[in-house]
């Protein structure tokens, strides 16, 4: 069994080398024991890494969601660092789902992809984050 640290280092890992399928089970296996455990901060964390690969996966819109659902998560916990902050030099910069979204989506359909994440219910977020069925059926 992979411990939930595995977890954690392993979803970006898979993501920086671009193998979003197994990052998203790694994530989602991360998220449900970061929620099993009170760790609301690694919730948060994960639920913008899922929003990294759901861009990734061509699912921009859901990326945006899942990241202001982040985005406020963080914000009732007084956290502003997010979990793809690396400093300047790091050998990778990942970009953040907002930015990457906005090579498919207008300016407006962020910005409301951005608002229905941060007013997500915590316990909406997760369920939303878990339902990869619907994620995969999303035209962007």
């Amino acid at each position: 069994m992979v411990r939930r640290p595995d977890l954690r280092a392993l979803g970006p890992i898979s993501c920086m080398q671009k193998r979003y399928e197994e990052a998203e089970e790694q994530l989602l296996g991360s998220l449900e024991i970061a929620w099993d455990a009170g760790d609301l901060g690694g919730v948060a964390g994960d639920l913008e890494w899922l929003g990294q690969v759901a861009v990734a996966k061509g699912r921009a819109e859901r990326g945006v969601i899942l990241a202001g659902a982040a985005s406020q998560l963080r914000e009732s916990l007084g956290v502003r660092i997010t979990a793809l902050d690396y400093p300047p030099n790091f050998w990778w910069q990942p970009e953040l789902p907002r930015d990457a979204a906005r090579r498919v989506l207008t300016e407006r359909e962020i910005d409301t992809a951005w608002a229905q994440g941060r007013v997500m219910p915590l316990e909406e977020a997760l369920v939303y984050a878990r339902d990869v069925s619907t994620a995969s059926t999303e035209a962007t």
